[in-house]
């Protein structure tokens, strides 16, 4: 009885096993592994599996023409640096250097005040705020240039 309660054990778990690996087959490879354009690529590759199982002509018609793009893009760039990243990047700098800007120009103003004021201890306020400010601007950029690059496999 026991022999047999380990054949049966043993032979569910087989069963598991050639289950999970068949699914992973029908999945596809694993894309996080990638980075950069194979790894958009293998994502769009994934994409198109799927429409074409669903029949969805539609679906895999754009998806076609968008690897096209994207295949076209990887190779003008072989590190993978998308015209769509750049520009992505490009308005992430600069609102991070319009936030310095405006954090500068409200650093001013209160330092104009605090002087008027002829308060020193109300000027170091003043410059341990602006500081601080712009610790939590340059962080908040680094976060965000960040979860860019991760979005982007970078």
């Amino acid at each position: 009885m026991a022999n047999r309660i380990k054949f049966i054990s043993s032979f569910l778990g087989m069963i598991l096993m050639l289950i999970a690996s068949s699914s992973q087959a029908l999945m596809g490879p694993d894309c996080s592994v990638l980075t950069g354009c194979k790894r958009s690529i293998c994502e769009k590759e994934k994409e198109l599996a799927e429409a074409k199982q669903y029949n969805d002509m539609a679906k895999v018609f754009g998806i076609e023409k968008s690897l096209l793009h994207l295949r076209a893009d990887c190779v003008q760039s072989p590190t993978g640096t998308s015209a769509k990243y750049a520009g992505k990047l490009a308005e992430l700098e600069e609102e991070y250097q319009g936030d310095l800007e405006d954090a500068l120009n409200e650093y001013r103003a209160d330092l104009r005040d605090a002087q008027r004021d002829g308060k020193s201890a109300k000027i170091q306020q003043v410059e341990e705020k602006y500081q601080q400010k712009k610790v939590s601007i340059t962080m908040k950029y680094q976060q965000k240039k960040a979860d860019l690059n991760a979005a982007f496999g970078y």
